[in-house]
């Protein structure tokens, strides 16, 4: 894969060129800037034309000129081959110097691109001048990165434009958006935790009295809390410059961003009216509490495939005027605008698949407008065009078409045709994944083979409603890092697929990971320990004045795997909590065994039993402990220019516990959470309140009450305050 920092800009012709993350002889060209298109006889893909009598539109606008062109992101073959021979001849002298022989030959490959985006700076130009600028959603994503544009002009946008196109300079700005698959040139980790917390309570009282109508009062209280947090660890070798630290840093983080899709807890549903409704009783009390959280944590190890959004070329289109040969009248006319021709659909017809590298020997293309039938394409190579052109009077001024297509296969008696399809644009894109073909390619991310013999991917497509059901094995070596699963499926690739894993380590031993779903037609394999699993292990007690020590045997079994990691914890006062992270195979299966000992201040133990649980979350708790009140204090609304100190107290008393806490704040603390246990989960109500002291002349003090609150975050606000009664 391409290594991001590992880049060098060929002044010659500013083509940056970067190296393999892990094969010396391989690079990765990227021109600075896209360029009009060339066809195979070097001629612009590119044609204006100018109405001389403008016409009117159905919305009453009126049409001045069309633009069509094509870009491509290329660099001259002249040019490749002297890059290919400089980097050939830097390769052979260090081979030679350093002793190891023939330098192997020289390979320059194009990035992978995963997705993108192509825009052009005319769509955003005022409507006195564009009526409208119309392109393809993505780039091919492969070769040049062909995409086409379509542009129609006012009267003034037509006669602009046809005297700037002319000559040198450049007009036309066209912004290639691209994400690539590169190797990570860090190890980070990323840590995101979210909660939603929901607290409802309710008292009702009936008041009856003897004489007089009876009245009833109806107490509500409601509340909703959203909270979280992330961080992101990364480890950058020395020496790193800040510009690659900054690029890199926004690629994880959007890489992150598409990680933590769908890992947010679910919209808590508040009470209905029917369970708040008061009935016919006379006295209710009802507390609802529901919290959902959820915790997700990453390790992104170095050379793991990761999303790049650095390599984006973009910059202004050179005129056709510069292309040698070129003229412009040979691409520019002047039209006259009551001609028939401005009565026509046109429809270019393409398919967007390598024909190449894909078992496909032809896919014919039949397109049917209004009476105009059985208009057939053939395409035998993704540079092959169809062109359909009809009069709108054949299908009574619509624009409407259907079309439909047949795939031939190499080596296959069957052809998939395709159902019949409705379409309106001016542009046809058969899409590989509508072509009948199973096609994914598999490749070796961060794998370590001097340690990991092979890894064989099973990978699994199903379809059941078109009756595919396919599956295919490819294994990963390190002869073999980058394979292609390929197989004629008779049915359009539009669902995910699922794979699994097995790794066969070059002790003999083996390890399985189970299925997981995917659906793009890249996929990168890691190694089986490049996962993470935590458990945190919570006191659940009086760790002041009962509870002396807890002391915990852990280990993780994953059995299918014959894989297992032990861990001795001791908790306490002054570890009333800890965190244990260590690598897995499958992170989908594995179990928790835990046993120990808990000794009292009174220096009583007793065991704790063995315990089994899929949970990474294990609370110990003491006797009598039904929950946990966890208090987070939160500082960051405090001027700490206008207060010196701050200082809270948190006080809870229910089912015989009597708890006070005193917390000093200072600038720039952050306060470990408290946590408290309960004996009663119902009976969370506690009071807490926050002195502060200002930085006044003379000095001065301001107080912040709660009382009744269930929210266990305390928001720590100086404007909430009042005076302090003065003593």
């Amino acid at each position: 894969m391409l290594d991001p920092k590992a880049s060098q800009l060929m002044t010659a012709a500013d083509i940056s060129v970067y190296g393999d993350h892990q094969l010396d002889y391989v690079f990765y060209t990227l021109p600075p800037s896209p360029r009009i298109r060339l066809n195979e006889q070097d001629r612009p893909v590119f044609s204006m034309y100018k109405f001389r009598f403008p016409v009117d539109h159905p919305d009453g606008s009126k049409g001045g000129g069309l633009l069509f062109f094509d870009t491509e992101v290329a660099i001259p073959e002249d040019i490749r081959e002297q890059i290919r021979q400089q980097k050939q001849a830097e390769l052979d002298e260090r081979y030679s110097q350093q002793g190891l022989g023939t330098a192997p030959r020289v390979e320059l490959q194009t990035p992978t691109w995963l997705r993108g985006d192509v825009s052009l700076n005319l769509a955003n130009l005022s409507n006195q001048l564009v009526e409208s600028a119309t392109g393809p959603a993505p780039p091919a994503l492969y070769g040049r990165n062909i995409a086409s544009f379509t542009v129609e002009l006012t009267p003034e946008g037509a006669s602009l434009m046809w005297d700037m196109l002319q000559g040198a300079g450049g007009v036309l700005q066209v912004n290639y958006e691209m994400v690539a698959a590169v190797a990570c040139p860090v190890r980070a980790s990323a840590y995101f935790h979210y909660q939603k917390y929901y607290d409802f309570v309710q008292h009702v009282e009936t008041h009856d009295p003897w004489v007089g109508d009876s009245s009833q009062v109806n107490n509500l209280t409601e509340q909703f809390h959203n909270s979280g947090a992330q961080e992101f660890t990364p480890e950058f070798p020395v020496g790193t410059p800040d510009d690659l630290k900054q690029r890199i840093m926004d690629s994880l983080f959007k890489f992150m961003e598409s990680m933590l899709k769908g890992e947010t807890p679910a919209d808590i549903t508040p009470v209905s009216d029917q369970d708040r409704s008061t009935g016919g009783a006379d006295t209710i009390d009802r507390h609802i509490t529901i919290s959902r959280t959820a915790d997700f944590s990453y390790t992104i190890n170095i050379d793991q495939a990761i999303e790049w959004t650095g390599l984006a070329p973009k910059g202004t289109l050179e005129n056709i005027g510069v292309v040698s040969g070129a003229r412009w009248q040979d691409y520019a006319k002047e039209v006259n605008a009551d001609d028939d021709f401005f009565k026509q659909l046109h429809v270019t017809t393409y398919v967007d698949a390598n024909f190449v590298a894909l078992p496909i020997s032809s896919v014919d293309v039949t397109i049917d407008y209004g009476t105009n039938t059985n208009n057939t394409f053939h395409f035998r190579a993704p540079t092959d065009v169809g062109k359909f052109d009809a009069y709108i009077s054949d299908n009574h001024g619509s624009r409407d078409f259907a079309y439909r297509y047949v795939v031939t296969y190499t080596n296959e008696n069957r052809t998939y045709q395709s159902p019949d399809l409705q379409g309106r644009s001016n542009v046809l894109n058969i899409p590989v994944g509508r072509l009948g073909i199973f096609d994914v390619r598999v490749e070796a991310g961060a794998i370590d083979f001097t340690q990991v013999q092979q890894a064989q991917v099973t990978l699994r497509y199903k379809d059941p409603d078109r009756g595919v059901d396919m599956e295919d094995v490819v294994v990963l070596d390190k002869d073999n890092r980058r394979v292609r699963s390929q197989q004629v499926i008779f049915a359009p690739r539009d669902k995910e697929f699922t794979y699994s894993i097995l790794y066969v380590m070059a002790n003999g031993s083996r390890y399985q990971v189970g299925e997981q779903r995917h659906l793009s037609d890249e996929l990168f394999i890691n190694g089986p320990f490049t996962d993470t699993e935590t458990v945190t292990v919570i006191a659940v007690g009086d760790l002041d004045t009962d509870i002396d020590s807890i002391f915990l045997e852990l280990e993780y079994e994953d059995a299918p795997n014959d894989y297992s990691q032990q861990r001795t914890v001791a908790l306490s006062k002054a570890t009333p909590f800890i965190s244990w992270s260590f690598p897995v195979i499958d992170p989908t299966g594995g179990k928790i065994t835990y046993s120990g000992t808990l000794t009292r201040k009174n220096r009583t133990e007793e065991d704790i039993p063995s315990t089994t649980t899929d949970h990474r979350l294990i609370t110990v708790p003491a006797e009598g402990a039904e929950d946990v009140i966890k208090f987070e204090i939160v500082p960051d609304l405090i001027d700490w220019t206008r207060v010196r100190l701050a200082k809270v107290s948190i006080h809870y008393a229910a089912d015989g516990i009597d708890r006070t806490f005193n917390v000093l704040v200072r600038q720039g603390d952050r306060p470990a959470p408290i946590n408290l246990p309960i004996r009663d989960k119902t009976h969370k109500t506690f009071d807490w309140q926050v002195t502060f002291y200002m930085a006044t002349t003379p000095p001065s003090q301001r107080l912040q009450a709660v009382a009744g609150t269930t929210d266990p975050v305390l928001v720590l606000d100086p404007d909430a305050a009042v005076p302090a009664p003065t003593p």
